[in-house]
């Protein structure tokens, strides 16, 4: 497999990955509520442990 292949590849799905998850913040619907709720928990979680 050809490196340059390999990272405009790697390149596309991060890409696109991000692109999805930009477009489900902008609707209101129970994927976007669960993932505040996780990211929620891991900050209250990150400062519980700091201090």
């Amino acid at each position: 497999m050809d490196r340059v292949v390999f990272y405009y590849g790697t390149a596309s799905v991060y890409v696109t990955t991000l692109v999805c998850i930009v477009v489900l913040m902008c609707f209101d619907c129970p994927w976007r509520r669960a993932w505040l709720r996780i990211v929620d928990a891991f900050i209250a979680s990150a400062k519980h442990m700091l201090f």
